[in-house]
């Protein structure tokens, strides 16, 4: 089951799913939208909302996996989580969002105890990012220091744009000394070179700040993304009127103002661009060690990712358990899928 199938992630992740034989029920609130893309793609669906638990357990009744693409996350992953746990189904998300995150992780003696994978962000929120990560612990597993940072400009989709406006009045993140700590908005800037010259980057409260130290139990973390200066000074700016996406009724309002003017980038912009991903360890002899991939842009990226996940836990899943996509799949899962979207050679 896909809950969300209508987003924009979900359609991309439904094209792949199709071309891959695959036959998903969808499932989501909006029985309009469920039902054109039921159409479009001639598959069954059910339409129910997430209010009460009951109701949702009972639609999960005879499905083996849930997909949930529906975001903000923080508002979707409990009810469907739980109703999931109870039924005795995996579930796998593509969140991107800390606080959906950890909630995850925190079910992980129930998932072993009902022999269900968890496995939240499988989407470009998470997997290149959480690969690389592993990739350098494998290598220096005393690292107590971890950078991440991507660089792309992509632009976003609805729900992306929605799940930042959630974060916003929570300041930025990082993770130090184990634990994840509220800092302001742009706390950090650095110089990051990806490959061709050193970018201006900034801390973001980016979903591996709880992910990465689950797949790595590196200490301190921090997670960057190019940008420019203009975005940093504005950044800066909420630090003093960041209380202003406090007042009752103005997130509401800012997301209505998505619905109506963003609709997500084309496969044309998608195609044509590419992602720099960047981490950096740092050892206990005060020695640092990088490396860097390339992918796809992050909304095909996600299509394909996602659908190789749930492929995988599908036919052989394993054990019951909470994961991050490198602890399921090994650090060299993100090449694995680069590779299967270039085809054969």
């Amino acid at each position: 089951m896909i809950y969300g199938a209508y987003g924009y992630s979900a359609e991309l992740i439904l094209e792949q799913a199709v071309k891959r034989s695959m036959k998903p029920v969808l499932a989501g609130r909006n029985q309009t939208k469920l039902q054109a893309t039921a159409r479009k793609f001639g598959l069954d669906f059910r339409v129910f909302d997430l209010q009460d638990r009951t109701v949702i357990a009972e639609q999960l009744r005879g499905i083996d996996l849930m997909l949930n693409c529906a975001g903000p996350f923080t508002h979707t992953i409990n009810p469907l989580l739980t109703a999931c746990l109870y039924e005795g189904c995996h579930y796998l998300d593509i969140t991107g969002e800390i606080e959906a995150l950890e909630f995850a992780y925190k079910q992980a003696r129930e998932a072993e105890d009902r022999d269900c994978v968890v496995l939240p962000g499988i989407g470009f929120d998470v997997v290149p990012t959480d690969c690389v990560a592993l990739h350098l612990k494998e290598r220096h597993p005393d690292s107590q220091y971890l950078t991440l940072a991507f660089a792309t400009d992509v632009e976003q989709s609805r729900g992306t744009w929605k799940s930042t406006l959630e974060a916003l009045p929570k300041g930025g993140r990082v993770r130090q000394n184990r634990v994840i700590v509220s800092v302001p908005h742009a706390f950090k800037t650095r110089k990051i070179d990806f490959g061709d010259g050193p970018k201006l980057c900034v801390t973001i409260p980016w979903g591996d700040v709880s992910s990465a130290y689950v797949t790595t139990s590196i200490p301190n973390i921090e997670v960057y993304i190019a940008t420019n200066g203009a975005v940093v000074f504005s950044m800066r700016l909420l630090r003093y009127f960041g209380w202003l996406l406090q007042i009752p009724g103005m997130l509401p309002l800012l997301k209505k103002l998505v619905d109506f003017t963003v609709t997500g980038p084309r496969e044309s912009s998608r195609s044509a661009r590419v992602v720099h991903v960047f981490g950096e360890v740092v050892d206990e002899d005060h020695r640092s060690h990088s490396h860097v991939i390339t992918t796809p842009d992050t909304y095909t990226l996600t299509a394909h990712t996602a659908i190789e996940a749930v492929a995988r836990v599908l036919h052989s899943p394993p054990p019951g358990g909470v994961y991050t996509p490198a602890s399921a799949f090994g650090s060299a899962f993100i090449h694995e899928v680069v590779a299967m979207m270039a085809g054969p050679r």
